[in-house]
């Protein structure tokens, strides 16, 4: 069986996360940050217990380092870094520097490709609102993004 991995998904206004036993997904609540800090951190460490690694897509670059921080301070884990490929998990990647999509757009492609076989839009309306289309062989096509109007 695989040690469970904590996934972690920092936003420019909240830090989502769930928990993944490589089967199964099990979501937690969001947490609320401010620009300057990370909030109340003490919901996922209770659930992180047991975790073998930790995952983290974040679009809040400036609040990285204090998260990978607190994780190896309270977890003593090493957090591994997502950064968009050229290609991986089904999706090709429209952009010539493909680090420069946001982490968060490419794996939510990632996620839909796993759920459909045909050409998809994903829209996340966070504090930015995206649009990323993909055609049927998992090519991404382009995207935009602009100011939410959530």
């Amino acid at each position: 069986m695989t040690s469970p991995r904590l996934l972690l998904d920092l936003g420019n206004s909240r830090l989502k996360w769930a928990m993944s036993d490589g089967t199964e997904l099990r979501f937690g609540a969001a947490v609320a940050h401010e620009p300057g800090g990370l909030g109340d951190l003490s919901p996922i460490w209770a659930a992180a217990a047991g975790a073998g690694s930790v995952w983290l897509s974040s679009t809040a670059l400036s609040l990285s380092p204090a998260l990978i921080q607190a994780v190896a301070e309270r977890l003593d884990l090493e957090t591994q870094v997502f950064v968009s490929p050229k290609e991986a998990l089904g999706i090709r990647s429209a952009y010539d520097q493909p680090a420069t999509l946001g982490s968060d757009r490419f794996l939510a492609m990632a996620g839909a490709r796993a759920q459909v076989s045909g050409a998809f839009l994903v829209a996340d309306a966070g504090t930015a609102l995206t649009l990323d289309m993909v055609d049927d062989g998992g090519q991404h096509l382009g995207g935009l993004i602009v100011p939410s109007p959530v």
